[in-house]
């Protein structure tokens, strides 16, 4: 059964829900923020965040996304980078972190037994109302999504989720492809849209054993799915799997971010389910990767997460 929870943390009402095999957490104000996900078997906290303690704070118009509270992991919409799209100026890592969402009642309240948690968010740089439903079946966390194009034209846009999650000893990534589109990476001889072999692109560089050589290092890379696709990270030391699963026209690729002290010194690692392979709109655009959503007209996408 599952169980629906509130709690507070500096300052922020947090929502959750709970059952024997999971639990999450989230912050409607900062927006719907997961700062929490646990196998409750393992007791392994998945959602990373800088330091020792878990600190919450809001940002103001213009920070960069490195300024943020960087915890767990967040929607990116309308885009991953920042960019400027038909006159609109797009933030870094998109709009909706940085503001809050509306919670919206699930389908039994939220007093007692509660299987959902949804809220919404109308963005402000594109037409556009964004909501988000999350419900526990078992150890399987389902994230449901909509997307409503307020204007009498169409819309391009570019979704990601964003979970920076923690790295243990023996995490390994499991992912079916061969080659990988590079996104960015800390060395100047690799371009964007170079296509590297996964795992092992090069002497010293293990992606799926989280490798990124002897010096501190970053690398984002995609594979694009045709919109069915899976990943997951697991530990067989431990006896854990987080594993990210999609069978949806609306996510067309998975990006994996992986640094290892060379961004801003952090070791993190995010699979990241996306509307297109490309961290910008813009990008997206020119190399026609997105698919415009028509004047007035909804979308809708699911993926899942399952813990253990």
């Amino acid at each position: 059964m599952t169980e629906g929870f509130r709690a507070s943390q500096d300052g922020f009402e947090i929502v959750g829900l709970r059952n024997e095999f999971v639990e999450i957490a989230v912050a409607p104000a900062l927006g719907g923020k997961i700062i929490s996900l646990k196998d409750c078997r393992s007791r392994r906290e998945w959602m990373w965040h800088p330091g020792d303690c878990l600190k919450l704070f809001r940002n103001s118009a213009g920070d960069a996304f490195e300024k943020s509270a960087m915890v767990g992991a967040d929607e990116c919409l309308p885009s991953v980078a920042g960019c400027r799209v038909n006159g609109h100026t797009i933030s870094d890592h998109g709009e909706v972190w940085r503001s809050g969402c509306e919670e919206r009642e699930g389908r039994e309240g939220f007093e007692g037994d509660k299987n959902e948690i949804a809220l919404r968010r109308s963005l402000k740089s594109l037409p556009l109302d964004f909501s988000r439903t999350i419900r526990l079946r078992g150890n399987v966390v389902e994230m449901r999504y909509e997307l409503l194009n307020r204007a009498d034209s169409a819309q391009d846009y570019l979704w990601a989720f964003h979970p920076l999650m923690r790295i243990e000893q023996g995490d390994r990534i499991e992912l079916d492809a061969s080659t990988v589109r590079v996104e960015t990476t800390s060395w100047k001889e690799d371009k964007r849209a170079d296509t590297w072999a996964w795992p092992l692109p090069r002497a010293g560089i293990d992606l799926a054993n989280m490798q990124l050589g002897s010096e501190p290092a970053y690398a984002k890379v995609f594979v694009e799915t045709g919109g069915r696709g899976k990943a997951a990270i697991v530990n067989s030391l431990r006896g854990e799997r987080i594993t990210f699963e999609f069978d949806s026209p609306h996510i067309s690729a998975i990006g994996i971010w992986l640094t290892r002290g060379g961004w801003n010194g952090y070791h993190h690692v995010a699979i990241e389910p996306a509307s297109a392979a490309s961290d910008s709109l813009a990008d997206a655009i020119t190399e026609n990767r997105c698919k415009p959503i028509a004047p007035r007209e909804r979308v809708e996408w699911m993926f899942r997460i399952s813990v253990g």
